[in-house]
This record gives C-alpha cells, structure tokens and sequence, in this order.
C-alpha cells in the first residue's frame, strides 16, 4: 500500500496539495495526522499520513486474495 507523507504548517494546505497531486476529491482521501516539534526553538510542524481510496482497495483485494490462497479456498 503506497503511503503519501508530507508536511507542512497548515493541515488543510497540506490536504489540498496531495489532493493535487493526486488528482482526486477529498472524499477518496484517508488520512491522519499529528504534530510533532522541530528546531532549537520548537516549532510546530504538523505530519500528515495518507492514502488514497483506490490504493486502500487494491491493498485489500491483494491481502484477501493472499488469505484465501494460503487457506486453500479458491
């Protein structure tokens, strides 16, 4: 599954931008994130972890087609 990190100041700038690059709605996004502090004098940067829609659905296909296989289940 193709995880998509990025970072930034602004949670909702650095949504727009993988939503750019990726050419899809924020409805096909999953994402979470959190905050972590940089540099000598803290500053708050905040991570987000994504993925998107059609990756999450391939990655499942793949892992029950797996599971299925190694049980003997056709």
């Amino acid at each position: 599954m193709e995880k998509i990190i990025k970072e930034g100041k602004e949670l909702e700038t650095i949504i727009n931008e993988i939503l750019t690059e990726e050419n899809i709605t924020k409805e096909e996004l999953y994402y979470k994130h959190f905050s972590k502090k940089t540099g000598l004098f803290g500053k708050t940067t905040i991570v987000v972890e994504a993925v998107t829609r059609t990756n999450l659905i391939e990655f499942i296909k793949e892992y029950l087609k797996e599971l299925t296989n190694n049980m003997g289940v056709e």
